[in-house]
């Protein structure tokens, strides 16, 4: 199966693990419920499915590997950016939030090879480039 489709199908699994690991994370902040720490996780890993089966250009592959916001990406602040946002108002080092991105690329990458991974060797390749570079430009925004 192909990354982007384990994410949409596998999304409720790849949850509690990001769920579980953000339960662990050292911050000076408030103590957050499960509801707070998973608070816009299932949103995040939609726009990155979405993202890895847009058609995406050269231009554009070079804007996401600079951390530029992504030219298709245009209005209002992407989940990614809102939870930036709230971890930060929750008391959330720009560390600790990074550390969340780390585990959940872990814990997804783990999953899906678990699982089998996607049709051939070549594709899974592709697949984890245009996987990384989303969960790179949600670390960005």
């Amino acid at each position: 199966m192909k990354l982007s489709e384990f994410l949409t199908l596998e999304a409720e699994a790849i949850l509690l693990a990001w769920d579980d690991f953000a339960a662990t994370v050292d911050h000076e902040g408030a103590a957050l419920d499960k509801q707070a720490l998973r608070d816009h996780a299932g949103e995040i890993l939609q726009q990155i499915a979405r993202d890895m089966v847009r058609p995406q250009t050269a231009a554009e592959q070079l804007e996401k590997s600079k951390g530029l916001r992504d030219s298709a990406t245009t209005g209002p602040d992407t989940a990614a950016e809102t939870h930036a946002d709230t971890r930060m108002i929750s008391g959330f080092a720009i560390d600790a939030m990074i550390t969340e991105y780390r585990a959940l690329r872990a814990a997804i990458l783990s999953l899906w090879l678990a699982s089998g991974g996607g049709p051939s060797y070549q594709e899974d390749m592709q697949e984890i480039i245009r996987f990384n570079e989303a969960i790179d430009q949600a670390i960005a925004e």
